[in-house]
């Protein structure tokens, strides 16, 4: 039991009166007059004695009092100072940032889920900004969607404001023997601010693999999709009033199906010539393709015609429900497309190339 202290009382009388008695052996006997109001708590060695009892026990739990001894563990974990203790982020968005950036030349920053052939949805997040070359931060974000519906998970990057310093590569890899699929970053020699927002339903771990020489065995690397380019400013219009300076930036137009059909092939192939004369009269042009008994699809962002030039690549993922398709287009001369399509397995196939014109 406890220690339960004394409760101490002043002794009260209604008046502060006494009597003087003399006694028969000729001292004297004082008495009080007045009235007890509150019986006084005796001042004797038993009430010291319990006091220093009290003392005493307070001095023994301060010698053991090591660890908690209460509330050792909640939702399983301990938290008696025996071991580290890890919060699940599921729901919520953390910040990591990689460093000593000083000390450590690569970084990378992986979501890894196990959820690789679970039939529930599930998603995360992954936002990566400020990276950059040593003391000199890279004004960018990247977005990185995780998406698992009933199928192997795919991912997205979306290059929010991309800047033209600096390299963060995106991908992701299975690790089959663990059951494990990582997504995330993989930057050389740069520093990058990481943070994860986890969905419901997704089992995330996060892990940072330091200073590697090379990205992940069996890393897939994503293309960007660009949003909004930072690196021109002036060529954005005016939100608020103003005069636009400078040439519109043509990757930032939707693109839709609305456009003139220039060319197509007329079976399926993997290429399709088209001449400068035929495009030199428009200004814009985006490309698509089909594949048999599927709808036409965009193939990539509207691009001006001045960037069609020998040796141009444009790519594009698109995920269809069940797989990741990758179309790559490559002008081999002006004016003269080449096409390629691979899908997540790796396998190729043949599509029909068309070519519009705005």
């Amino acid at each position: 039991m406890g220690y339960i202290p004394t409760n101490w009382k002043d002794h009260i009388l209604s008046d502060n009166r006494y009597r003087i008695n003399q006694n028969s052996d000729g001292t004297v006997s004082i008495t009080p007059a007045g009235k007890v109001v509150q019986q006084g708590t005796p001042m004797s060695a038993e009430n010291f004695n319990h006091m220093e009892e009290g003392i005493k026990s307070v001095s023994e739990l301060s010698d053991s009092a090591k660890k908690l001894e209460t509330a050792r563990k909640i939702n399983g974990v301990s938290f008696d100072g025996t071991q580290d203790i890890t919060i699940d982020v599921t729901g919520k968005t953390r910040r990591y940032e990689l460093g000593p950036y000083d000390s450590i030349s690569r970084y990378s920053m992986f979501a890894r889920t196990s959820n690789i052939n679970t039939l529930e949805n599930c998603g995360a997040t992954l936002l990566v900004t400020d990276a950059g070359n040593f003391g000199s931060p890279q004004t960018g974000a990247w977005l990185i969607q995780l998406s698992n519906r009933e199928s192997k998970p795919t991912m997205s990057v979306t290059t929010l404001l991309p800047h033209k310093r600096g390299t963060v590569n995106f991908g992701y890899y299975e690790d089959s023997e663990n059951g494990y699929f990582y997504f995330g970053a993989y930057t050389g020699t740069y520093r990058s601010v990481f943070a994860v927002t986890v969905l419901r339903g997704t089992n995330v771990t996060l892990s940072d693999f330091g200073d590697t020489a090379d990205a992940p065995g069996g890393w897939t690397t994503v293309t960007p999709r660009i949003l909004q380019d930072n690196t021109n400013l002036q060529s954005y219009l005016p939100l608020t009033g103003g005069t636009l300076t400078g040439d519109l930036i043509a990757p930032h137009i939707k693109q839709s199906q609305s456009g003139t059909l220039l060319a197509e092939n007329s079976t399926n192939e993997n290429s399709l010539t088209v001449t400068n004369a035929e495009i030199a009269k428009y200004s814009l042009l985006y490309m698509a393709a089909s594949l048999t008994e599927r709808e036409t699809v965009n193939f990539c962002d509207v691009i001006p015609i001045s960037a069609i030039v020998a040796g141009a690549v444009f790519t594009k993922q698109i995920y269809t429900g069940t797989r990741i398709y990758t179309y790559t287009v490559t002008c081999t001369s002006a004016g003269v497309f080449t096409l390629t399509q691979t899908n997540s397995t790796g396998t190729a196939g043949t599509l029909r190339l068309k070519l519009y014109v705005i």
